[in-house]
């Protein structure tokens, strides 16, 4: 078949199926101005729909309630936080510590721009509260992403000779991302700490482990 056919066959989005995906990111982008700048509670549904310049039912063409609302912005921000956290995978820094630590923090500052600490708090508080939701199989499935590229770093660099051939990589990565999980608890519970303090305590402890595995290596400072 010609290619010229062949592109015949290449179905593109509707006209109308672009103007519900700008519709959605327009709600999207509202609610999390509106979320930031006065807090998850306090904003309605209603607030959300002036600020998108649309009608209060449109929105529940899309979203039922906040808390799915919440699910599409956490879910979006994993995934770029994901696509950030793979080009760290792919060219890691030679140093195992560094590369381990780059993207630790890369991923952490991804996480949690644009998110506040409160929207985090609800989040946590639906995925503890309601297990078997969306919300909680969406959050789990972004937490299992984040798992996936601490392994894969990893991995990497132990087929590199840069960590002791008895070590258990996988096991490693759990670990480091169990961590970084509850620093990040902490942290949202916390409305003094700032970013600088959770990756300091982040540091700390990925310096910890690494250092206990890397050939060639004493038990690493983390005050270094």
């Amino acid at each position: 078949m010609p290619c010229i056919d062949m592109l015949y066959w290449i179905r593109m989005p509707s006209l109308r199926e672009r103007q519900k995906t700008k519709r959605r990111e327009r709600i999207l982008r509202a609610a999390v101005s509106l979320f930031q700048s006065q807090g998850f509670q306090a904003t309605t549904l209603e607030q959300i729909a002036v600020s998108a310049e649309i009608s209060t039912g449109t929105i529940y063409n899309y979203f039922r309630n906040k808390a799915e609302l919440l699910i599409a912005i956490v879910d979006a921000n994993a995934k770029a936080a994901y696509e950030i956290g793979l080009k760290v995978v792919e060219n890691p820094p030679a140093d195992p510590v560094e590369a381990v630590e780059l993207l630790t923090f890369k991923m952490c500052e991804g996480l949690l721009d644009p998110l506040t600490k409160e929207m985090w708090r609800e989040a946590v508080a639906i995925v503890i509260s309601q297990p078997h939701t969306q919300f909680a199989t969406s959050y789990m499935d972004n937490y299992n992403m984040v798992e996936e590229l601490q392994r894969k770093l990893l991995q990497a660099l132990m087929d590199q000779g840069l960590f002791r051939p008895d070590v258990d990589v996988m096991l490693i990565g759990d670990m480091l991302s169990e961590s970084m999980s509850m620093r990040q608890l902490f942290f949202f519970r916390d409305d003094d700490a700032d970013l600088d303090d959770l990756i300091e305590s982040i540091r700390q402890r990925t310096r910890a482990l690494i250092g206990l595995i890397a050939v060639g290596n004493e038990v690493i400072r983390t005050d270094a």
